[in-house]
């Protein structure tokens, strides 16, 4: 998970205050903006990576998961061989050929689909697949001895007919229906070079009627560096009361404390709703979402939005559709309050040639409507496009835990359709461009059970440019830390 974005200052200082509030909702639905950039197909690439758990309870939870993510994966190798190697483990060889021979028809060389779907073959009574590939592989030196391992050693959990018993589980081809819940807890430390985005000016020039005049701020603006915490607590549950329907709610508190700048911190809170219904080869969802936010320098605002978007195949790739509507409002500066409605689309491709690499597309388009006539600059036009690479870094598989890689770098484009105030740059239409690159790295640090914790490494980089200076800003941070799953 990203750092949440940090809290947008409302300036205060003289004339500057008055002409800068008002575009702080703005600057913020800029930010919604590029969260709906940032909302691509189902991680494929993340999942097929998760290590396989100790415990039935955690493998079922995980077996559910991938399930209900099977439909957006179909044409991922490494998900599907990953899903047909879990339900190996449960002992239902029937469903893990089914996955294992999708996988390696999209990709044949992949090592663990192969041994899993002989392996597959011989619990089901064909013992010969698993002996001829023991046979070809002899001369290989690239074969993982855990895959050895289990190759030569199939009868354990298969051949004498006993499985793991995954709680609740019905005979349909989907695993228990039931009530699955997952919680993780994130804290990181790091340094930040622009705690409150701020920009750099040292005067203003404003162009009243009778000319422009250049005043000197009492205050300059620029910006605070800082160490600070990031705190992210996050819930999630799922029922699933069919093989073809799941409906899901979270809820996901964050804050972010800069000891040294105490006044920049902020805090949020999310709640989330979600029906999934499966038609053929496409997933469609319906999703809400409320949102508080607020913090010292930041307006206190509320957020709700409603979405409807669909995921299904695209060759090769997996391809998402989405529009949604998004109604915040401000509890200082009501005139800021804002009606927001969009459309976007992406695509998931895996990278040929790459195994283990996944790289994203997403573009968007949409309008925000200004609730009140005075808000300075009426409405807005917002554009946006973004690029993903998903990195497996390590053999992918459940028998091991590799790093991995999410880079995402994201453009946005919002412009006013009034001008914005006729005392900068004699009214022109505010123009803001944002562009951001963030990369996350995570690995493993341990697991037990259905308890497991990962090492984090995050790093922003955050530049906007806009033809008014005070909605210009740089800024970069790092952290790193843990992240607890349970």
């Amino acid at each position: 998970m990203t750092p949440h974005p940090p809290a947008r200052r409302v300036l205060r200082a003289g004339l500057v205050w008055l002409v800068i509030s008002a575009g702080t909702a703005v600057r913020a639905e800029s930010e919604a903006d590029l969260d709906r950039l940032s909302t691509l197909p189902t991680n494929c690439a993340a999942l097929a990576a998760t290590p396989w758990p100790r415990s039935a309870q955690a493998q079922a939870a995980l077996l559910r998961l991938m399930e209900v993510a099977a439909d957006a994966c179909n044409n991922d190798a490494a998900f599907l061989a990953a899903l047909g190697g879990a339900w190996l483990e449960v002992g239902d060889a029937k469903q893990a050929l089914l996955r294992l021979e999708r996988a390696l028809l999209l990709d044949p060389d992949l090592l663990p689909a192969q041994a899993d779907h002989a392996l597959a073959l011989a619990a089901l009574g064909e013992p010969a697949a698993r002996e001829e590939l023991v046979r070809a592989w002899q001369s290989r030196t690239d074969v993982p001895p855990v895959l050895w391992k289990r190759l030569n050693d199939p009868a354990p959990r298969l051949a004498r007919g006993t499985t793991v018993t995954v709680p609740g589980r019905a005979d349909a081809d989907m695993p228990a229906p039931g009530w699955v819940q997952l919680r993780e807890v994130q804290l990181l430390t790091g340094y930040e070079n622009n705690l409150v985005q701020s920009p750099r000016l040292s005067e203003l020039t404003i162009t009243p009627p009778d000319g422009p005049v250049t005043l000197p701020l009492a205050r300059p603006l620029a910006p605070r560096a800082g160490g600070a915490a990031l705190l992210d607590m996050t819930w999630q549950g799922a029922i699933s009361p069919s093989n073809t329907r799941s409906y899901l709610v979270g809820i996901q508190a964050s804050t972010r404390h800069a000891p040294g700048d105490s006044d920049t911190d902020w805090h949020s809170v999310r709640l989330g709703l979600g029906a999934y219904q499966t038609a053929g080869d496409w997933r469609w969802q319906l999703q809400g979402r409320a949102q508080y936010a607020g913090g010292a320098l930041s307006e206190d605002s509320r957020m709700w939005r409603l979405g409807l978007g669909a995921e299904g195949p695209a060759g090769n790739c997996s391809q998402r559709w989405y529009v949604e509507t998004e109604d915040r409002r401000y509890r200082e500066i009501p005139i800021n309050d804002t009606q927001v409605e969009g459309v976007s689309a992406s695509l998931l491709c895996a990278v040929p040639g790459l195994r283990g690499w996944t790289l994203g597309l997403s573009v968007a388009r949409g309008q925000d409507r200004a609730r009140l006539d005075q808000r300075p600059g009426g409405n807005q036009k917002k554009s946006g496009a973004g690029l993903r690479l998903l990195i497996g870094l390590g053999r992918s598989g459940r028998d091991n835990n590799p790093w991995f890689l999410d880079a995402q770098w994201r453009y946005s484009h919002s412009k006013d359709e009034e001008g914005f105030s006729p005392l900068l740059e004699n009214n022109v239409r505010r123009s803001t461009k944002n562009q951001q690159l963030v990369v996350e790295l995570t690995g493993p640090w341990f697991e037990l059970a259905a308890h497991r914790a990962e090492s984090v490494i995050q790093v922003l980089v955050s530049r906007e440019k806009s033809n008014l200076a005070v909605f210009s800003f740089e800024a970069a941070s790092i952290y790193g830390g843990l992240r607890y799953k349970w």
